[in-house]
């Protein structure tokens, strides 16, 4: 059966829920993107919406963490997170710094060090999960099991990313199957509960 897709003004009935990458991201701090004025009026808009949603997801995280609901991630979605915390903070330094550098993998590539210096984010982003009471899960109970047969069915049936599959096959092996997510790709896959802010809701004829 479908997927079951409820909004932020709803909290979990079954008493837990697994964030996945593009919901945690949105909750921590204040990520920036690289700035190249003069920003186009479409870039403007996407950037205005993108705060809404940030707050959005900032509300509704508050809420979960103000309820008697668990909340859990999974090891992939941290990994995901710290990539793209580190990636756009060498973005941003690109823009500042090194202007000659289109590509940010370029900037790290040349200047491995540089890399070192941005551990307090690393740091900034573990002690955040920690403040807001998320409970990670690992493989490390499950190392014996393979893992990629179900994820499988999940990326052909419902067509898509294989990260996507990855969490809920993942989160299912713990007995979790609702999710918070920005991604309306999650409202393809089958048999899972997600939440997810209303703008992003797709409409039902």
């Amino acid at each position: 059966m479908p997927a079951q897709i409820l909004g932020f003004n709803t909290l979990p009935s079954e008493g837990f829920i697994c964030y996945d990458s593009s919901f945690l991201i949105r909750i921590f701090g204040n990520i920036n993107s690289p700035n190249k004025p003069p920003l186009s009026s479409k870039l403007k808009n996407q950037i205005r919406f993108d705060k809404i949603l940030r707050q959005k997801c900032k509300e509704y995280a508050d809420k979960l963490r103000k309820s008697d609901i668990c909340t859990y991630v999974c090891d992939c979605v941290v990994q995901e997170c710290l990539f793209l915390i580190i990636k756009w903070k060498l973005m941003e330094d690109s823009d500042k710094q090194y202007r000659d550098i289109n590509k940010w993998e370029n900037l790290y590539k040349k200047n491995p060090k540089i890399i070192g210096s941005y551990a307090p984010l690393i740091e900034d982003f573990y002690s955040f999960t920690n403040a807001i009471g998320l409970i990670p899960l690992d493989y490390v109970p499950l190392k014996n099991e393979v893992l990629t047969t179900y994820a499988k069915n999940i990326i052909e049936s419902c067509s898509v990313l294989p990260m996507d599959a990855y969490i809920v096959e993942h989160a299912r092996k713990y007995g979790i199957n609702t999710f918070a997510t920005c991604d309306t790709d999650w409202t393809r896959i089958d048999n899972i509960t997600i939440h997810i802010p209303h703008p992003l809701i797709p409409k039902t004829s």
